[in-house]
């Protein structure tokens, strides 16, 4: 799908105080990385008069301001055309700088990225202070920051918070040592320290924690040995056969029950409380939607509704994900309606996002912030619901859902290839590991039915 341009007639905010009009922005739209953007223009009409323009006999003005129109709208077409690969600073750069039809006071032209050392990292030194950091390049820390630089460039800001994470560790563990200092024992010792609570937490660090944190590091240590060239595997690799294994765990995901999913669904929410019929809306969003990842959520746009359903490709959250996502179809039903209805942008123009989390321009770093504040939201809120219906200290929020909905299918008589292609996931063994949230009735029941050929046996017991 190419780049698309249109000119964009926007009212959504206040009316231009020095016209007294509305401004026309040129709206460009790229398919891979996707994503919007609205450049303004120096022309604007009041609402009266854009509603004329599609009539077949207009003032010479009007004309006019259609024929100039139309003219960047072509322009703008063929200039993206013309970049292979598209993006958008090369766009503004090429089209918009210094076009005497644009608003040049509303104009950023960003430096050209061609290489990690051209980044503005300024926007992310408060939540990556590693990157203010100078390190012996014969330490981790020296490794760990170029990764999450380029993690950075790349707007892999997940990725590069969890690589801080394993850093910050580790250094309260044994300091930025250098790579010869972590040996298989000392790996073994640092993990003994992070069960007991290592790094100042109040309760024991899991072994998911601990396997992510020293995944990463295992990493880290790859990437010096081929990428950087400062240190030799063959003498110094903690990890391997006869070295340390890093711990694995299988994280078993919590369900609901129907029996709990029908109490919550009936729960009448605190009219003073509007917070939390928000908070169950979007979590029954997530259920009927086919367990919709919080991340799809936020990057929903109205193009993505056709005939009465929804239609989108899974956002790339993780480096292993194919480079073809996968296509989910959710189907709108009522309640999936009434969300849309009452949180969703009212300005329901194709290119625009159905829910007010992300807006056009936001960087990664502060898409991840929205998309974080977004699911805290949730959780918080869900959390107040269910101890209101009796159900202590239960993890009941955005992810829960999504277990939840995959179970449901599951208990439904739906396939494991089913449930993959819903949830929109790669690899089989990770929908498997539903089959481990299904309640222990059910498993009961499971249990049951494979010894009900014992009750034949009884029927023909010797006398």
């Amino acid at each position: 799908m190419p780049v698309t341009t249109k000119i964009y007639f926007d009212t959504r905010n206040e009316i231009r105080k020095k016209t007294n009009d509305y401004p026309y922005k040129l709206q460009v739209y790229c398919p891979d990385p996707k994503g919007t953007k609205f450049f303004q223009t120096i022309y604007g009409a009041t609402v009266e008069e854009d509603q004329k323009l599609s009539a077949s006999r207009l003032s010479e003005k009007l004309q006019l301001l259609k024929t100039t129109l139309q003219d960047i709208e072509d322009k703008a077409a063929e200039a993206a055309r013309k970049l292979n690969p598209f993006s958008f600073d090369d766009f503004v750069r090429d089209f918009i700088k210094d076009n005497p039809h644009f608003d040049q006071a509303r104009i950023k032209v960003k430096p050209q990225v061609t290489d990690e050392k051209d980044f503005d990292f300024t926007e992310y030194y408060d939540d990556f202070p590693i990157l203010k950091e100078i390190f012996d390049p014969t330490t981790i820390g020296y490794a760990y920051q170029l990764i999450i630089r380029k993690k950075i460039v790349w707007g892999k800001i997940p990725t590069a918070y969890l690589y801080q994470s394993s850093f910050v560790s580790l250094r309260a563990y044994g300091g930025n040592v250098r790579f010869q200092v972590i040996t298989d024992t000392y790996l073994k010792f640092y993990t003994e320290w992070m069960k007991k609570g290592g790094g100042g937490r109040k309760k024991e660090n899991t072994k998911t924690t601990i396997g992510m944190y020293l995944r990463n590091l295992r990493h880290v240590f790859n990437y010096a040995a081929t990428e950087l060239k400062i240190i030799n595997k063959e003498k110094c690799y903690p990890f391997g056969r006869g070295k340390y294994r890093i711990p694995s765990s299988r994280n078993v995901k919590k369900a609901f029950e129907p029996g709990i999913i029908s109490e919550l669904y009936a729960y009448q929410c605190d009219t003073e409380k509007p917070w939390l019929k928000k908070a169950k809306a979007f979590w029954f969003f997530i259920y009927f939607g086919n367990g919709m990842n919080p991340l799809d959520i936020c990057n929903l746009k109205y193009r993505d509704i056709k005939d009465g359903l929804i239609i989108f490709e899974r956002a790339k959250t993780e480096e292993t994900l194919a480079e073809d996502p996968p296509v989910i179809t959710v189907v709108i039903n009522e309640d999936i309606q009434a969300t849309i209805d009452e949180y969703g942008n009212k300005d329901r123009s194709s290119e625009n996002y159905i829910f007010p989390f992300f807006e056009p321009g936001m960087s990664p770093l502060q898409q991840y912030k929205a998309r974080q504040n977004f699911i805290g939201f949730i959780n918080q809120w869900m959390s107040e619901i269910f101890k209101d219906l009796g159900y202590e200290k239960v993890k009941a929020g955005a992810y829960e859902a999504r277990h939840s909905a995959a179970t449901a299918q599951i208990l439904g008589g739906a396939s494991l290839l089913e449930v993959q292609e819903m949830l929109g996931q790669i690899d089989p063994r990770t929908t498997k590991r539903y089959i481990d949230s299904l309640p222990i009735t059910i498993k009961r029941a499971g249990a049951a039915r494979v010894e009900a050929f014992k009750k034949s046996l009884e029927n023909h017991k010797p006398a």
